[in-house]
């Protein structure tokens, strides 16, 4: 399947970008997350946009290689969005791979809290709620689990 839809909007508020959706399923998966109904998917793209949009999230572009893979945890939603920060047609495009919604208060699996499993190779981030704190740059063992220790130098 082609391109679902893509979007202009300026990433972290600064930097003019676009992002696409290629696959349906995330569309279906923003709605059940979020509990929005969209009526078509640019409707979609323009609410994850937004969360895009914050100032903290400038370090993201800035240290994700062309064509690396960036996973951005948001504390206020308490949601991952999954990434490649371009495409091999355009550097400045971001493709939304999926979402995933996770709520670290709950215990109920296996009295652990459920993490994402990030590849040695991704960029992990974590947006803190409270403004005034910087992004996290590195995996955060709260959030990720790594396979080892993922060369937290890329982010020195």
């Amino acid at each position: 399947m082609g391109v679902c839809a893509s979007i202009q909007f300026k990433f972290a508020g600064v930097k003019k970008m676009y992002l696409t959706i290629n696959k349906e399923h995330v569309i279906d998966r923003v709605g059940e997350r979020f509990e929005k109904t969209f009526s078509n998917p640019y409707q979609c793209l323009r609410f994850l946009a937004d969360k895009l949009k914050e100032s903290r999230l400038v370090e993201v572009y800035n240290k994700t290689p062309a064509y690396g893979s960036a996973i951005v945890y948001f504390e206020n939603i308490q949601g991952f969005y999954m990434m490649t920060m371009g495409t091999k047609y355009n550097r400045d495009e971001i493709m939304l791979m999926t979402v995933l919604y996770r709520d670290f208060n709950d215990r109920s699996y296996n009295g652990k809290a459920r993490k994402v499993r990030c590849k040695p190779t991704d960029y992990c981030f974590v947006l803190p709620e409270d403004a005034s704190k910087p992004l996290i740059c590195g995996p955060d063992k709260r959030v990720f689990i790594i396979g080892d220790d993922m060369g937290k130098e890329r982010f020195a």
